[in-house]
């Protein structure tokens, strides 16, 4: 169970996405529907985001996408994803 601290590239490839509609967690219920998308980093860890610059429509499988930041309805700083 050890692990350790590792710059990444902070960019990915999509493997899929699902549209979120409510019913949800409160702090989300002004978001929805809103889509959540799974990808693979370049380093080869699978991770999960929201996604910005973009709409669900717009997405393909195998494209590429480059980690942003932006707030949680809580206001922390989560990882989201946008096109590359």
């Amino acid at each position: 169970m050890e692990s350790e601290w590792a710059l990444a590239s902070g960019r990915a490839t999509l493997l899929s996405w699902v549209v979120c509609h409510p019913p949800t967690l409160p702090a989300w219920k002004e978001r929805c529907p809103y889509p959540v998308v799974l990808v693979q980093c370049d380093e080869g860890v699978r991770t999960m985001g929201g996604l910005l610059g973009a709409v669900a429509a717009d997405l393909r499988m195998d494209m590429p996408m480059t980690v942003d930041f932006g707030p949680s309805p809580d206001g922390d700083l989560v990882p989201q994803w946008r096109p590359a």
